[in-house]
């Protein structure tokens, strides 16, 4: 299995996920033998979505261990692949190059996701969303994967994977806003009345 790299000098984030990226790619050849263009494409789309999900949810304040209502559930705001994409680009996590190959990735979801008629690598208008990841191949060495189609497709996603993975790493997460004072004086004045008739109760019952 050729390894996924290029001819330039890979950060060391990128680095650290070779391995695993390769164990992937090993692992998508192995699912894909016996999967139709539009699975292939329509899974590993939903493994970009949640990743993009991961991404996010490492930058915003919500604890991990909870729900974010922005994000999570039928009616979030930021549910859709292309809405956590405007959220990514307006927190600088991603940036407007890899922010409009996302798109196009999302483009292309939507022509297998939408066609009732059926598509393929092999349709015109797939074809032409392909050639605008052309920019992404040069020096890359495309993984050992039949047809042609596949190994690009492949090794736009691990590309994708990469630089997601190698952004999650370096974010420093958002911090909860500190309680405004207006909201900590009652709480300090709840606090001080129970205490005052804590004492009232105390002393009423030594008489």
């Amino acid at each position: 299995m050729a390894k996924l790299s290029s001819k330039r000098k890979l950060k060391k984030g990128q680095q650290r996920l070779i391995g695993d990226l390769d164990r992937l790619a090993a692992f998508l050849k192995k699912e894909w033998q016996n999967e139709s263009d539009r699975g292939v494409v329509i899974s590993n789309f939903s493994v970009i979505d949640e990743t993009l999900y991961a991404l996010l949810r490492k930058k915003l304040a919500t604890p991990m261990t909870e729900n974010d209502p922005l994000l999570d559930g039928p009616t979030a705001p930021i549910g859709s692949f292309y809405a956590k994409l405007l959220l990514a680009k307006s927190l600088g996590l991603i940036s407007e190059s890899l922010f409009q190959d996302l798109n196009t990735l999302r483009e292309l979801r939507n022509a297998f996701a939408h066609n009732i008629r059926g598509a393929s690598f092999s349709t015109p208008s797939v074809r032409q969303l392909i050639t605008k990841f052309d920019h992404l191949y040069k020096g890359m060495v495309l993984p050992d994967v039949a047809p042609w189609e596949r190994a690009r497709f492949l090794a736009i996603i691990l590309h994708f994977l990469a630089e997601l993975h190698d952004k999650r790493s370096q974010i420093k997460k958002i911090r909860r806003a500190k309680l405004e004072y207006v909201y900590v004086e009652k709480i300090v004045a709840n606090a001080l009345g129970y205490e005052v008739i804590g004492i009232l109760q105390k002393s009423d019952s030594s008489l």
